[in-house]
């Protein structure tokens, strides 16, 4: 959640964006993104078991998966887990340095692998090395397809327009209707959003508060989507 890993930083983003690497979400703030998100799928499923408080063992995590599309060294894709939200978090990155790194601290070894996954007593952690843009040839390498419960994050704080784009299209075209997106820092581009658009806004288009490592007390804005299946007559 921390690597704007291609296209480099935009114009004017905040002091926090350097170049390829800047600050990401706090575990707390990530709890507050997961429970937002898992309380608008239970809203649109009801009928869908999820849960109303922070998972136990005995109980299923909200979530399929979590995808953290940027992931740095994976502290965002641990912390999803960790937190109980999903039972197999991922994280796609294309710096290899970061890549290794987070390979280092899941394994306790750095790997050559192009993937490395760490099993838990209930979560699945695991790093991609690639280009968040080709997500439909990432995704062959889960071994798992994705499906309505799926719940992707980006920290594109630093993004430019056309890498989001890219990136959150690419979800689209693999992914079924009724994943969710969540954007730390930004809108996603007008063209995906309006009526024609691929993504739904969630919360009438306003942002959600989540903490990160450059505004630990306020927060900052993360905005939330949802892409509804054709059969959907509720909006957000």
């Amino acid at each position: 959640a921390g690597s704007s890993g291609i296209d480099g930083p935009a114009a004017g983003p905040g002091a926090h964006c350097v170049e390829a690497t800047y600050g990401e979400i706090t575990v707390e703030g990530l709890n507050t993104v997961l429970t937002a998100l898992r309380d608008e799928a239970k809203s649109k499923a009801p009928n869908t078991t999820l849960l109303a408080s922070s998972p136990t063992s005995q109980q299923k995590s909200p979530f399929d998966a979590f995808v953290d599309l940027g992931a740095g060294v994976g502290r965002t894709a641990t912390a999803a887990a960790l937190l109980g939200f999903t039972e197999q978090s991922l994280g796609v990155e294309l710096g290899r340095e970061r890549f290794s790194m987070g390979c280092a601290a899941l394994q306790g070894a750095t790997t050559k692998e192009e993937h490395a996954p760490l099993q838990g007593a209930r979560a699945k952690i695991t790093l991609f090395h690639g280009d968040i843009r080709q997500w439909a040839a990432l995704a062959s390498k889960t071994g798992s397809d994705c499906s309505s419960r799926w719940v992707f994050y980006v920290g594109a704080e630093c993004f430019r327009d056309a890498l989001l784009s890219a990136a959150a299209e690419a979800v689209a075209a693999a992914c079924p209707p009724g994943i969710f997106v969540a954007v730390l820092g930004r809108r996603l581009p007008q063209n995906l959003t309006t009526t024609n658009g691929i993504f739904l806004p969630l919360r009438g288009g306003e942002p959600l508060l989540a903490k990160t490592t450059w505004n630990p007390n306020e927060g900052s804005d993360v905005f939330l989507y949802w892409i509804p299946g054709p059969q959907r007559t509720d909006s957000a």
